[in-house]
């Protein structure tokens, strides 16, 4: 080598294999991995998350604060109206005040936000034919094709005794896998299924005949009728001090009766409230002297009731004030027909105070037309 030659360049171990560089950024990958490995097995999360993660479908019921979804749906419940919204993921829950919540979400999760509030202007006319009706409504978030139900010991509670939510809308969050897109909530009431989706858009399936159920006021304010000229439908010699009446003094049509459930397609339920007068025997020489204990019926064209309610009605909800109807005869008939004529029958069984006197039954029968029903 010549002594003009320039300085020869160390060789480099590029061709044979990595750079020490690339030797050292290994390494250090290496030791991450090792390190990461016990802090997952302890619960803390290798970027440093050292608050307990919520299980997926998991349901948190926050202090109150945040404003309220601005895009609701009216959801119709037999026995209310809610308003119903969804948010979108967020990584986290709400603060208070000023400290973040000490719960993460799911790892690789978020939390989604379900608001329901009650909406009803007007008192919702609720027909029950059980002396406890324990109809509920349930609510599910769907996300992404996964269902996460909103109950629980910090859920939601929606049933016809108890009401559930106020005016205020109530707020849930819940634990869901990943960042969901496509999001909405169900509302289950006997198997039907409402649903609001998270851009606004709203389902209501069979609940939609609900949407004609006039207010229970519009119900009470409607004029009684009278059920017109009496019938006797007996033998018995048993004389009257006079003859008793009959009152309509509510008719509805629902698609919905708490006891019987929804009504098939096509189809739904007459619910008729009625009252009579007692029937007041005369005995001997026109003195009383009977006892009376009386059974009401009736028949729509013919057809004998689904259901009678003879029971004293329970007392209504603390969420629902005033009158609410309360029906002894409940029909199912097709739905947009007009209503046959009614005819409404009492039987007593007359029991005389003096022993050596028989025990007689009365008959009575009173027709409604079609027209003066719902």
């Amino acid at each position: 080598m010549s002594a003009t030659d320039p300085t020869p360049t160390p060789p480099t171990d590029t061709a044979a294999g990595f750079s020490r560089w690339s030797l050292v950024t290994v390494a250090a990958a290496v030791v991450a991995v090792v390190l990461a490995v016990p802090l997952v097995a302890m619960g803390i999360d290798a970027l440093g998350e050292d608050r307990p993660r919520a299980a997926e479908g998991q349901v948190f019921d926050p202090p109150r604060g945040d404003d309220p979804l601005r895009e609701t749906e009216t959801v119709f419940l037999p026995w209310d109206r809610l308003s119903v919204a969804v948010s979108g993921p967020r990584s986290e829950l709400p603060t208070i005040g000023d400290a973040p919540s000490d719960v993460a979400p799911p790892d690789g999760g978020s939390f989604v936000r379900v608001e329901v509030g009650s909406t009803s202007e007007a008192e919702v006319p609720f027909v029950g034919v059980r002396d406890a009706a324990d109809t509920q409504a349930e609510v599910v978030l769907v996300a992404d094709g996964e269902e996460y139900p909103v109950d629980g010991a910090t859920g939601l509670h929606l049933d016809s005794e108890e009401g559930g939510v106020t005016d205020d809308p109530e707020t849930r969050w819940v634990a869901v896998a990943g960042e969901p897109t496509d999001i909405s909530v169900d509302v289950v009431v006997d198997g039907q299924v409402q649903t609001v989706d998270g851009d606004g858009g709203v389902n209501r399936r069979r609940a939609q005949d609900l949407t004609e159920v006039p207010s229970a006021e519009e119900v009470g304010d409607s004029s009684s009728t009278e059920c017109g000229t009496t019938r006797r439908a007996d033998e018995s010699s048993v004389r009257l001090q006079e003859m008793p009446t009959c009152e309509v003094t509510a008719s509805l049509r629902t698609p919905f009766v708490a006891g019987l459930g929804w009504a098939p397609r096509g189809r739904e339920y007459l619910a008729v409230e009625v009252q009579h007068s007692d029937l007041l025997p005369e005995g001997p020489e026109g003195i009383l002297g009977w006892q009376t204990t009386s059974e009401f019926d009736g028949r729509l064209d013919g057809r004998r009731p689904t259901e009678r309610q003879t029971t004293e009605p329970r007392p209504a909800p603390a969420h629902v004030s005033g009158t609410r109807v309360r029906p002894q005869l409940v029909f199912e008939v097709p739905a947009d027909e007009p209503t046959d004529d009614l005819t409404l029958r009492v039987a007593a069984d007359a029991v005389p105070d003096d022993p050596f006197t028989d025990s007689t039954r009365l008959r009575f029968a009173w027709t409604i037309p079609g027209s003066d029903l719902a």
